[in-house]
């Protein structure tokens, strides 16, 4: 049951900015990113979205691959001056 507290799977993007924490991937521990797992806190399963915020010069990871998932990238924003051709 839902509680009347939180209304799944409304989360407002004050409550996302909150939850950021920084962090490190785990292959590549020299990369620090802020982030938070908004599916954990839309109380959704089986499904992982997180929003990551990188600093300037920063990866969002380091190459790899699953055998049992799939991973993608959403980029909504970038702050760097564009690629030059």
């Amino acid at each position: 049951m839902v509680s009347e507290t939180r209304r799944y799977p409304l989360i407002k993007a004050e409550e996302i900015e909150a939850a950021l924490q920084p962090n490190s991937h785990p292959l590549n521990p020299d990369n620090l990113r802020h982030s938070a797992c908004v599916s954990d806190m839309a109380g959704m399963k089986g499904l992982g979205v997180h929003l990551i915020r990188l600093g300037p010069g920063m990866e969002s990871t380091t190459i790899h691959y699953h055998l049992a998932e799939s991973e993608w990238f959403y980029i909504l924003k970038r702050f760097w001056p564009p690629f030059t051709h």
